[in-house]
């Protein structure tokens, strides 16, 4: 198991990296016998004040981009992490920090991970009613560099409150794309932690939220030099398995609403 050095964590940081460096040995093996595929959730993430200034903190969706996200299921998420940001922009410090890295190492059993600091495709997740995320497996190199791959999502969740009956929970599916064995629900202060391959599928189904509100995550990402055992060489981009009951026209929608999802994203200035 990779060493970690234990430092008394000072009360300004807003993760409590000394809580989560003693139990690393049990969030281990947690991680590393959980099914359908490895990840490990951690409640509690951040120090309850952070998390509650966090999450007040959280921008205001606009009104293009809830249409978007009723017309074309899109949500909305947003890379640029300045210092404006303030406490959003100290927990991402503390994310891409290299005792948080270090951590992240321990747990899941991974050498030399890196965060992706250009937060491509990370940042602020936001997701409004109508929205989701469907069913897919992560493209497996950085855009920017093909020689990095990406191994480790880490999700944190900033929803105040949270019903059962607004769906969005998080859903972990088995290596053939048929079953979901594993839903996670987006609750206050929640971070998910789970690997990246080529058939570790996940999403969430459409929201069904009160008009005001957002489901909230913050999403960092890491690369190695080494792909994962399943995981391809060759860069590809994200995998859409074919759906159980899911007709050639039904498939073909999805691709189409897709291209025009990422127009609309880009024109308004969603995705980079």
């Amino acid at each position: 198991m990779h060493g970690l050095a234990l430092v008394n964590a000072s009360d300004e940081l807003p993760v409590d990296f000394g809580r989560l460096e003693c139990v690393a040995g049990r969030l281990r093996a947690e991680f590393s016998s959980a099914r359908p595929w490895q990840h490990i959730v951690i409640d509690d993430f951040l120090t309850k004040a952070a998390a509650t200034e966090a999450a007040a903190a959280f921008p205001p969706m606009d009104p293009a981009r809830r249409r978007l996200a009723w017309t074309l299921g899109g949500r909305s998420y947003l890379g640029s992490i300045g210092p404006g940001e303030g406490l959003i922009k100290t927990i991402f410090d503390a994310l891409h920090s290299r005792r948080f890295v270090a951590l992240l190492e321990a747990i899941t059993d991974i050498d030399h991970l890196e965060p992706d600091r250009e937060n491509i495709g990370a940042g602020f997740h936001q997701g409004s009613r109508g929205s989701y995320l469907r069913l897919h497996a992560d493209h497996n190199t950085h855009p920017n560099d093909p020689a990095s791959f990406r191994r480790v999502n880490v999700l944190l969740y900033l929803n105040s409150e949270w019903a059962a009956e607004w769906n969005g929970d998080l859903e972990l599916w088995d290596r053939d794309a048929r079953d979901c064995k594993k839903r996670i629900a987006p609750l206050f202060n929640r971070c998910a932690i789970m690997q990246v391959d080529d058939s570790a599928f996940h999403g969430y189904g459409p929201l069904r939220l009160p008009a005001a509100r957002t489901r909230n995550a913050l999403a960092a990402y890491y690369y190695a030099e080494t792909p994962a055992g399943l995981q391809t060489m060759v860069p590809h981009p994200t995998i859409l398995p074919p759906l159980a009951n899911e007709s050639r026209i039904a498939a073909l929608a999805e691709r189409v609403r897709r291209v025009l999802l990422d127009r609309a994203e880009k024109a308004l200035g969603i995705r980079k």
